[in-house]
């Protein structure tokens, strides 16, 4: 049998990093998917998703990643059963990631070609500040040896 989703998309919101009784890192957060077909009116939905992550990988999420940052995982459908306060049965369906995701993070530019959402850089004294390299119009040098195709 085979258990495994890719995705790529959005975080929904920062990375909540807990740990366990026992010490053990986990990572919850939501991942927003956009739908490929705009409804009627030519807006374009998105997908939220619950995500999981343990151990070294959850620590580094919570590390690197921010709301909006844009990753793609792999990981597994896993669903559980709970009890809520009121004795009632409970179902959640989430997706378990499997290995290291791989962080597309998209710079966030200020000059009006993204949204900087007012995040500050979790490294103090770094300057959050980055310059578009698109702005000089000035051809890019790339060898075909760097090409992936």
């Amino acid at each position: 049998m085979l258990n495994n989703c890719t995705f790529v998309g959005r975080l929904g919101k920062d990375v909540d990093l807990r740990y366990t009784q026992n010490g053990k890192a986990v990572a919850n957060f939501s991942l927003a998917l956009t739908r490929p077909v705009a409804d009627k009116n030519g807006t374009r939905h998105a997908d939220f998703i619950r995500c999981q992550a343990w151990g070294k990988t959850a620590e580094n999420m919570a590390d690197n990643l921010t709301k909006g940052d844009m990753i793609g995982i792999q990981s597994r459908v896993q669903t559980r059963t709970y009890q809520d306060q009121s004795g009632n049965n409970r179902f959640v369906t989430e997706f378990v990631v499997e290995g290291f995701p791989q962080f597309l993070k998209v710079k966030k530019w200020e000059n009006g070609n993204g949204s900087n959402n007012g995040n500050q850089n979790r490294n103090a004294g770094q300057n959050n500040r980055q310059q578009n390299p698109f702005d000089n119009n000035e051809p890019i040098d790339i060898s075909d040896d760097n090409l992936p195709f």
